[in-house]
């Protein structure tokens, strides 16, 4: 089974399943780094998550988080990469997890911890 996970955001992540094990990148910053990492992925799904933008954010985040979409989305659809995307309560349901009131740190250790349970062999990396 071959498919991509992708956390969208500056600081996230693109996760490619293939051939039994998987890669981690960063997300990258610019629409030509994001082709180089997704070429060779054609056909494949592309789970992203679907995250909006919060009451209190301020407008340059929200634009750069709207950029950062536009780019990965721009990479996908010119390499041929359906796009599904997950909204976060969707997958929290699944793996049994709430953010509710923990501070932002105790949230990522928490996730960072679900995600190394799952994947032993592979280093878990918060950026």
């Amino acid at each position: 089974m071959k498919f991509l996970a992708i956390d969208v955001g500056e600081n996230g992540a693109i996760i490619k399943f293939h051939d039994d094990r998987l890669t981690i990148s960063k997300t990258p910053r610019y629409r030509k780094d994001y082709m180089t990492l997704l070429k060779h992925y054609e056909g494949l799904n592309a789970y992203v998550e679907k995250v909006h933008a919060f009451p209190g954010t301020s407008a340059t985040s929200g634009f750069t988080y709207g950029q950062t979409v536009e780019r990965l989305h721009f990479a996908l659809e010119l390499n041929d990469i359906n796009i599904i995307e997950i909204l976060p309560s969707k997958w929290m349901k699944y793996y049994n997890v709430k953010k509710g009131k923990k501070s932002a740190t105790v949230w990522k250790n928490e996730l960072k911890s679900l995600a190394q349970n799952l994947f032993h062999d592979v280093k878990v990396t918060l950026w």
